[in-house]
């Protein structure tokens, strides 16, 4: 997917979100799905800051209903994401002084 694509994406994953959490309530393990298609979403565009805040959300809804395997694994990703980011960032700056 594109980044256009997975931008125009982020404010209709936000809005499934809304309604499910209308429907279901705030802490409801029904909202883990668009809880994880926001911060997926979020983690594909880099902004692992949003990703972050989705995916330990997402965790926060799981943790009310036992079930964490899943959402460890997704925030696990996010800040191995985060770190190989950073890391690349500093790699092409030093290479750029050289």
């Amino acid at each position: 997917m594109h980044s256009e694509d997975l931008a125009a994406a982020v404010p209709l994953y936000k809005r499934a979100l809304e309604i499910s959490e209308l429907k279901y309530g705030a802490i409801s393990a029904k909202l883990a799905p668009a809880l994880n298609n926001v911060g997926t979403t979020y983690q594909s565009l880099e902004n692992y800051e949003q990703a972050r805040v989705y995916h330990t959300r997402e965790l926060e809804v799981w943790e009310h209903s036992s079930i964490q395997l899943v959402v460890y694994n997704s925030l696990v990703c996010v800040l191995c994401a985060e770190y190989l980011h950073a890391a690349a960032q500093i790699d092409w700056r030093s290479e750029a002084h050289r």
